[in-house]
Order: C-alpha cells, then sequence, then structure tokens
C-alpha cells in the first residue's frame, strides 16, 4: 500500500541536540546516512514476510520545538552491511513481530524549521511473544511523553495517571521497561522546566527595560505636543563616559531604538510607542505563561514520581507473593528500589 510521499527530515540542516556516543551507534550512523540521502520516501504498511526479520528498526518522532507531536515513523534496515538501505513499516507490523524499545536514542533539531527530532531504537524480543510490553509502541500511545493527546494550551503533554497499574504492567517482566519510560518522561519534563525557567528570567531582564523605553518615548512626546523648553540631559556614551547635549521637542519627530545584535533603527515617535506598547504587552503575557508552564510541568513531574512509585510498589508486592509461593529469586530480598530503599 503506497501513500503521498513524505520527507524524512525537514530539510538539510539539522544538527545533533545534546550530542552522545552510543553503544548502538553504527546503527543510528546507518539511517542518518540513508536518510539524509533519501528526499521522499512511500510509506509500506505491509511488508514482504518471505523476507527475514531484521535486528532493529528506527523510530522517528517528529515535533514542532516545544511544541505538539507531528508524526511517528518506524523503518528497518535491508541490504548489505556496504549499502544499508531503509523500508517504512507500520506500528502495527512491529507489533505482530515483537519489537521492543531500547534505552537508546539520540536527538536532532533544525533551528530553521523549528522542528525536534527524537530518534529511538528497537530490537526483536527474542523471549516475550505473546504481548508487547509497556515500553514498546502500543503502550507507548498511553504512555509517551510525546504521544499523549491531551496538553496545556501551549502544548506540553499532560502526564498519565496511574490509577491501576495492572493497565501498565501485567507480569514481573513488565516493570522494568515500564519504570524506564516513567523516568524517560521526567526527564523530558525535567528538561522542559528548566528551559521554560530560562525563557522566564529573560524576560523578567527584558520587561523593565521595555517599561524604562517606553516611557522615555511618552515623556519625549508630551513635551513634543506641549511645545516644553529644550532639554538638557547627559548620554552615556560608554560605562564610564557621558557627554551633555540639549534635546529641542521639535527634534523628537523619530526615536533610534535599539533591536538587539548591533542593530538600531529610526521610528516616527508614535509608531516607537505602539511598538513598546505591543511588545511589552506581549512580553508579560509571555511570561505570565512560563509562570503557568512552570506550575503545570511540577504537577506532572509529581504525578510521574507517584506513577513510578505505584509500580515499584506493586513490584514488591508481587515479589513477597511469589516468594511466599517458592517461586521467588533467592536475592529478592536485597532489591532496591528506585530510591535505594
Amino acid at each position: 500500500m503506497a501513500l503521498t510521499p513524505t520527507p524524512i527530515f525537514c530539510c538539510s540542516h539539522i544538527t545533533p541536540y545534546r550530542p552522545q556516543i552510543l553503544d548502538q551507534e553504527s546503527k543510528f550512523n546507518e539511517f542518518l546516512e540513508w536518510a539524509r540521502l533519501t528526499v521522499t520516501i512511500e510509506v509500506s504498511s505491509d511488508y514482504d514476510t518471505s523476507s527475514p526479520v531484521p535486528e532493529y528498526a528506527v523510530q522517528l518522532v517528529k515535533q514542532v520545538n516545544y511544541g505538539p507531536l507531528e508524526s511517528r515513523r518506524y523503518f528497518i534496515p535491508h541490504g548489505e552491511r556496504s549499502g544499508v538501505e531503509f523500508t517504512e513499516v507500520s506500528e502495527k507490523w512491529l507489533i505482530e513481530k515483537n519489537f521492543e524499545k531500547l534505552n537508546s536514542y539520540k536527538n536532532f533539531r533544525c533551528t530553521l524549521h523549528n522542528k525536534f527530532f527524537e530518534l529511538n531504537l528497537y530490537r526483536k524480543d527474542p523471549v516475550n511473544t505473546h504481548h508487547w510490553r509497556a515500553n514498546m509502541a502500543r503502550p507507548s500511545n498511553e504512555i509517551d511523553l510525546t504521544i499523549n493527546p491531551e496538553t496545556n494550551p501551549r502544548g506540553i503533554p499532560v502526564a498519565p495517571f496511574v490509577d491501576n497499574v495492572t493497565d501498565y504492567v501485567s507480569t514481573r517482566a513488565d516493570v522494568e521497561p515500564t519504570l524506564r519510560s516513567f523516568q524517560e518522561m521526567i526527564s523530558k519534563y525535567q528538561f522542559m522546566e528548566v528551559n521554560t525557567q530560562r525563557r522566564a528570567a529573560g524576560l523578567r531582564e527584558k520587561i523593565p527595560d521595555i517599561k524604562k523605553t517606553l516611557e522615555m518615548v511618552k515623556f519625549l512626546k508630551m513635551r513634543r505636543d506641549n511645545n516644553a523648553d529644550p532639554l538638557e540631559t547627559n548620554f552615556e556614551l560608554n560605562d564610564t563616559l557621558y557627554a551633555r547635549a540639549t534635546v529641542d521637542p521639535a527634534d523628537t519627530e523619530e526615536v533610534y531604538l535599539w533591536l538587539g545584535a548591533n542593530v538600531m533603527l529610526a521610528y516616527p515617535i508614535g509608531e516607537a510607542e505602539t511598538m513598546l506598547t505591543e511588545k511589552l504587552s506581549t512580553a508579560e503575557l509571555s511570561l505570565a505563561n512560563c509562570d503557568e508552564d512552570l506550575e503545570f510541568l511540577r504537577e506532572q513531574i509529581t504525578t510521574m514520581e507517584v506513577a513510578t512509585a505505584r509500580v515499584y510498589n506493586w513490584d514488591v508486592v508481587q515479589r513477597r507473593k511469589d516468594k511466599a509461593d517458592g517461586k521467588g529469586d533467592e536475592d529478592d530480598d536485597t532489591a532496591k528500589g528506585p530510591s535505594g530503599a
């Protein structure tokens, strides 16, 4: 089944985000080398069942930077090592072939198109063949941070509330991957929290400067409209150097505003007041949104920490039951929890 050709990445300007060398580095390199040379691909939901099942698959998650999810695609390799190519398959195919998600990923972003990409590695599970565990793609529809459709107004996903642990784990074998998935989600929320704090700090520095500039523009406009006497003032030329000058209200038809990056632009005084008023309103709204997002993120982190504790406690209860039935491991008594308890 062939659909409309779709680009792999948004463009060729993607760059690694927090790059690191992984044990599975060669597999990521194979996919990236192929993807950068492949402009489009026809999505295939059906794979030749007579072909051997590959040892790994790659998930490509695409989303707006700090925004909503745009797509989630899966690719499997085929061909010789000297020229590995990839075929896109459906999530259903991976489920049927019983692939599991590894704790191995790489992130990329494109500042040109404001996109963020995450590559996740999957492998075929040779043991558990009757269902996908909590760290695989089917449960990720419910617990993966980038997939949860419910978000706040800025597109930050809502953390899943684990009311019934058995909705996420059915056996003790499911506990470890589920806890790992939860920990990944906590890390992502913490990453967004740090970036939101930085954004808020930057806005708190800019807003007083915008207010001072706006007050000065209003002051000059008022003196011009009232035909006031010339104003004598000091201009800062450097950190410790000032020059005295006289400002005639008749000469204040325009003001020069710093836009940043060593760029200054002349504005008619009326337009300057309007622009600064709008800029101040936008900055204050952004700061209010940042504060709201920080409170929201703290709530989601707490929710995930509670979920982690519930899954771990469920595992402790099951371990004790298995031990009472003579099925427990000898080292069960020495098992430690997420916090070393």
